[in-house]
């Protein structure tokens, strides 16, 4: 939904994509990537925030932010995906009522 956090995990040729069309359907685009030097990048392709997850705890900064709606994994490694999934899973376990677009 427009003003969603949407969380991207690799920026990467498919991750590209996705922090694009995430920010043309009007989300808000966290882009989490490998090194400082993926900044600029993420920026350029409409990233509102980029999260170096060599230097902090992606987990963190989304929950930061208030916490990602989505989060779109393309990186290759399980071990990267695994923090920023965790938040989005105890965010759903402590929301109120479930998220939109689903049923209780």
């Amino acid at each position: 939904m427009p003003g969603d956090l949407v969380a991207v995990l690799g920026i990467g040729g498919p991750g590209h994509l996705r922090i694009q069309f995430a920010n043309k359907f009007g989300c808000k685009v966290a882009a989490i990537g490998r090194g400082a030097e993926s900044a600029a990048l993420a920026k350029k392709l409409g990233a509102n925030v980029y999260i170096d997850n060599t230097a902090t705890n992606p987990a963190e900064e989304l929950q930061k932010l208030g916490g990602a709606q989505v989060i779109l994994a393309t990186a290759p490694s399980s071990k990267a995906m695994s923090e920023p999934v965790c938040v989005l899973w105890l965010k759903l376990m402590h929301s109120k009522k479930p998220p939109k677009g689903t049923r209780a």
